[in-house]
């Protein structure tokens, strides 16, 4: 994929979904405890810069819940090359890039939609160019 990418737009910056390396992590973990698991690794993907963040996944790593589900440590480090461009981003900017799901973004104004399909999951169905293209719509006729 990468390499289609970047054939096609060589400006493009490819980076793994942060939502689904989250849930994905989450899947090693026992169900009782995925929820102080999510918490010891919200700092490495809050973290400011990415050395900031690779020290947090360290930390991770050698915490109590990185020894006890080690799988998870190893995910991301092997995800860790599509994660790296998310730290070049303000962090105000990561809240809205961190998922390429629709469903995850914040809420769109009510004009946009009807550039909704009318039911369905919209994390697949709905590229998000079309919701560029409706918003950029709205903003011409402003």
């Amino acid at each position: 994929m990468e390499q289609a990418l970047a054939a096609v737009f060589p400006n493009t910056t490819l980076q793994t979904c942060i939502v689904h390396l989250i849930r994905n992590s989450l899947e090693y973990a026992n169900w009782k405890e995925r929820r102080a698991v999510a918490a010891a690794l919200k700092p490495v993907y809050t973290a400011l810069t990415v050395e900031a963040a690779l020290a947090e996944l360290a930390a991770f790593e050698n915490g109590e819940w990185g020894r006890w589900y080690a799988p998870i440590g190893a995910s991301w480090r092997r995800a860790w090359d599509q994660v790296i461009p998310f730290f070049t981003f303000p962090s105000a900017i990561r809240k809205i890039i961190y998922c390429h799901c629709v469903e995850a973004l914040p809420p769109f104004p009510p004009t946009l939609g009807y550039a909704r399909p009318g039911s369905g999951s919209l994390c697949h169905d709905l590229p998000q160019h079309r919701m560029f293209a409706a918003n950029a719509s709205l903003s011409s006729r402003a």
